[in-house]
């Protein structure tokens, strides 16, 4: 029998978003349910223009670039939307970086 994948909603800025599977990252699922609300760079944890800061919930981050996200700012809660994926339901807010590799572009 498969493993149930489970669904979490996350909202971003206080606006409710999108459902996002706890298999796929958040950036993904917004795309998918056509949200524009982060920013979107290459979509690999490398040039950070996904960067968000995460106010309630639990998650995982996978790899991503220590130029955009320090390791001190993923203790306080910063992380790559791209890289982020949830355990529970989740509260971000933007948090663009102007060390940004290039200029995002909103889906």
């Amino acid at each position: 029998m498969p493993e149930e994948i489970d669904s979490y909603t996350v909202t971003v800025n206080g606006q409710r978003l999108i459902l996002c599977r706890s298999d796929q990252n958040v950036l993904m699922a917004m795309e998918r349910s056509g949200g524009t609300a982060i920013p979107v760079g290459c979509r690999r944890g490398g040039c950070g223009a996904c960067r968000v800061r995460v106010l309630s919930g639990k998650y995982f981050v996978g790899k991503m670039s220590a130029r955009y996200v320090t390791k001190g700012e993923i203790a306080e809660g910063l992380a790559l939307a791209c890289c982020l994926r949830p355990l529970s339901d989740l509260a971000l807010d933007l948090a663009p970086s102007s060390k940004c590799a290039f200029q995002p572009r909103s889906m």
